[in-house]
């Protein structure tokens, strides 16, 4: 009996080891959570896709089914239980196993330059496991002049104002991650080459993983979004149309709503606060959706003066690589955003050019009758007084050319018009012994004035 006890008491050592690594171990990579109604367990991991830590969510089931094959002795079993057992029911049911009220992703709790995502409270005993892993660039002074220098002359084409105002856009999202957002996004068209991508890619280093370029569209647009949950910058690259109605409901919520939901495959929804700020680059002509009055995309167009420039792109990359973040990133953290307005976007030219394409097909009409300063096809002067009969005819010869939209009626047609010249009028003189149904039409410069009164900014009828 003498012999026999140490050894019992060394092999219950062992066990109790052996179990409290493997508790260590899962606690390392998986904790016990609510996700929507839904009591599961979070799996941390590395994507190999998007090349960032992520987390996703396991039944209690799927859970144990995963380390089935791992059986150890239970040194704590009470009577009744088998003596090996899986690890995953036995850290289910361990007092030890990490566990989290909810998933939040919170760029204001654990402040800049964390690491580390994990445990945080709300000022009670709850505990929440945040998302937020800080920054992965420290800033420290230092010279980006090259990079400063293209955003100014080749993105901004010199225009100083809107250089000021792009500054302070990056700059509210670096010193107020968790801040309330401007419901305003950055829009880059430019031919290929010309630099848009290595502005948005030297800003998004600053994020790490909170930084998230897409270049399928189905990663915007798809039911199942969780590469989303913990963004702050999110590039959209050459993904986006204009034309594209579903894309144009998400990318719009995106921008402005203040929560996500988030829907992983096979588990509940939940919700989390939205600190996601957008950046989009593309070479197509009509890259998103601009309304008359649009409020939310300032659209850049990308000089392309260096396009295929391989010494310019060779020297503004070795700066970049070369302490051109960290420093882009120390003055972002000093520069004053506090004044300026970034609700209210600037009005630029390439704005314009993604309004008018993006117009229905009856403003465009409009539009191209105020340019040309006449109102029907031969007229060499504006009309004050045109048939509407006549005018609705030219305006379905026109919408057959440029839209595949359903033509209106002439009742829509009017509604539509008056939404661009809301002094239009009706009225019924007698033409060639007739009565006719005619537009009182307000004189060019004025109907001029209206447009540009809707679209808030000035237009160049010459050009």
């Amino acid at each position: 009996m003498s012999s026999q006890q140490p050894d019992q008491e060394d092999q219950s050592k062992k066990d109790v080891e052996l179990y409290n690594g493997w508790i260590d171990y899962l606690n390392k990579r998986h904790a016990v959570c609510m996700v929507g109604s839904d009591c599961v367990v979070m799996n941390e991991y590395w994507d190999p896709v998007f090349d960032k830590p992520e987390i996703d969510f396991s039944s209690f089931q799927s859970f144990r089914n995963r380390y089935m094959n791992r059986r150890i002795r239970n040194p704590f079993r009470q009577s009744g239980q088998p003596e090996f057992q899986d690890v995953g029911s036995l850290w289910l049911r361990s007092g030890q196993r990490r566990e989290f009220e909810r998933v939040i992703f919170d760029p204001s709790v654990n402040g800049n330059g964390s690491k580390d995502g994990g445990e945080s409270k709300d000022g009670g005993e709850r505990r929440y496991f945040n998302m937020f892993r800080g920054f992965a660039i420290q800033p420290v002074k230092g010279s980006w002049h090259l990079l400063k220098n293209h955003i100014l002359e080749i993105v901004c084409s010199g225009n100083e104002e809107v250089f000021f105002w792009m500054l302070a856009w990056m700059a509210r999202i670096v010193q107020a991650p968790g801040g309330e957002r401007p419901g305003t996004a950055i829009v880059l068209k430019g031919v290929q080459g010309s630099g848009k991508g290595c502005v948005i890619n030297s800003f998004g280093q600053i994020f790490g993983p909170h930084f998230l370029q897409i270049t399928q569209q189905d990663q915007l647009t798809g039911r199942f979004n969780t590469h989303l949950k913990d963004c702050i910058l999110l590039f959209c690259d050459e993904i986006i149309w204009g034309g594209d109605k579903k894309a144009e409901g998400i990318l719009k919520g995106l921008i402005t709503e203040h929560h996500l939901m988030i829907e992983p495959k096979n588990k509940d929804a939940f919700k989390v606060r939205s600190n996601l700020n957008v950046m989009v680059a593309s070479n197509n002509d009509w890259v998103i959706p601009a309304g008359l009055e649009e409020r939310r995309f300032c659209v850049l167009h990308v000089r392309p003066d260096h396009s295929g420039d391989r010494a310019y792109f060779e020297a503004l990359h070795k700066q970049i690589n070369n302490g051109g973040v960290p420093a882009m990133l120390y003055d972002l953290m000093n520069y004053d955003y506090r004044s300026f307005d970034l609700r209210t976007i600037a009005r630029t030219g390439e704005l314009f050019n993604q309004i008018l394409n993006s117009m229905h097909p009856v403003h465009k009409f409009w539009y191209e009758r105020l340019k040309d300063g006449f109102l029907l096809p031969n007229d060499s002067q504006w009309l004050e007084k045109v048939p509407i009969s006549i005018l609705y005819d030219y305006y379905c010869e026109f919408s057959e050319k440029v839209s595949r939209a359903p033509r209106l009626s002439p009742t829509q047609f009017g509604k539509k018009l008056r939404e661009v010249c809301p002094d239009l009028s009706r009225f019924r003189p007698e033409i060639d012994g007739e009565r006719k149904w005619c537009y009182a039409v307000p004189d060019l410069d004025y109907c001029r004035a209206n447009l540009a009164d809707s679209v808030r900014m000035d237009i160049d009828w010459d050009e």
